[in-house]
């Protein structure tokens, strides 16, 4: 075989990480751009070197390099069987792992790294990412990565995924206690959330489906939520953009989307994370509007349907959820909004 020089590879640089004040949080990176990452980057020849088996004792003795970006890597053997990790398996340490604010800085580089090695995630896999992000207070990151989805693959498909990154948008907003700028922040995001569902590549197209996440209440109720909380609190009670009346008048026109139904405890403490946001809205669009406005007819009968079922989920989760130390992550948003 004629020994392979080194080569250039045409689709730009290895994504690299901050090093971390875990070292098996830096292992799982380093693996992933070893064994995963940088094979996507490799030409033919190359990877054929790489993988079989035959090649190994060369690699050993002659060393063999690629340039890729303006690295120039030493290439080792690979046992796909062996050596390549597991992606799912990995998130979910990796999320275990990143307990510093700034350790989140690294997701985009590995997204990235996944889009260009043609192993995008699931949707359950980026809804638990939304997740664990907005627990970190690293919504950002993750609006970051859904800018990019043409890299990331961070796509707004899935209802669960974009109701967990709607919810981050009110968690910004909660967690910054509902001051002026988190509050305009949150808003911001939500209504960017708002315009990328339009687009083809998440859940866009002419035709909106019953079950697409533009035709879900609970969705919209996010965005009137905060439009309602800034109006309410810093718009001088006034609905002066307009943007509570046509966020109101949006989920009005879906509410027959309206899934208030659940059997188990587990859903319905989903179904009090999912609803308590809109909850909130409804409450302070109907002190913001003016009380002539057509809107808060259907307002206030969304509101007493959405109570009623709240107190029901709420007394299924408090009678059947299993005791744990911390409370039920539905029962946290419940008593959070009921207190406002």
């Amino acid at each position: 075989m004629e020994r392979p020089n080194a080569e250039i590879d045409p689709k730009g640089a290895l994504p690299t990480f901050t090093e971390t004040s875990s070292k098996e949080l830096n292992d799982i990176h380093a693996s992933f751009r070893n064994f995963v990452f940088l094979p996507s980057h490799l030409l033919k020849r190359q990877k054929n070197t790489i993988y079989k088996a035959k090649y190994k004792s060369m690699l050993e003795s002659e060393p063999v390099y690629a340039e890729v970006g303006e690295e120039k890597i030493k290439l080792q053997h690979i046992n796909q069987l062996t050596d390549k990790p597991n992606v799912r398996t990995s998130i979910a340490r990796m999320l275990d792992l990143m307990g510093e604010f700034n350790e989140w800085n690294n997701l985009p580089a590995f997204l990235v790294g996944l889009h260009k090695a043609k192993s995008p995630l699931r949707g359950p896999t980026l809804e638990r990412i939304a997740r664990r992000a907005n627990g970190a207070g690293r919504q950002d990151v993750v609006m970051n990565c859904i800018r990019m989805f043409g890299k990331t693959d961070f796509v707004l498909k899935d209802q669960a995924v974009v109701r967990e990154v709607m919810l981050g948008a009110h968690m910004r907003a909660q967690q910054g206690s509902w001051e002026e700028l988190p509050t305009r922040k949150a808003l911001a995001q939500a209504e960017k959330v708002v315009e990328l569902l339009e687009n083809p590549a998440h859940s866009g197209g002419y035709k909106v489906e019953k079950h697409d996440p533009r035709a879900q209440p609970d969705i919209i109720g996010v965005v009137l939520e905060l439009a309602a909380v800034r109006a309410s609190s810093h718009l001088g009670g006034k609905d002066e953009d307009g943007k509570v009346l046509t966020y109101a008048e949006r989920l009005w026109a879906t509410w027959g989307n309206a899934d208030l139904i659940s059997e188990t405890w587990y859903d319905a403490n989903q179904k009090l994370s999912m609803w308590a946001p809109t909850w909130n809205g409804l409450k302070m669009a109907a002190k913001v509007l003016e009380p002539e406005s057509s809107a808060l007819g259907n307002i206030n009968h969304s509101l007493r349907d959405l109570e009623q079922f709240l107190l029901l989920a709420k007394d299924m989760v408090v009678s059947n959820a299993p005791k744990k130390k911390s409370k039920q992550r539905g029962l946290e948003f419940y008593d959070a909004v009921s207190s406002q």
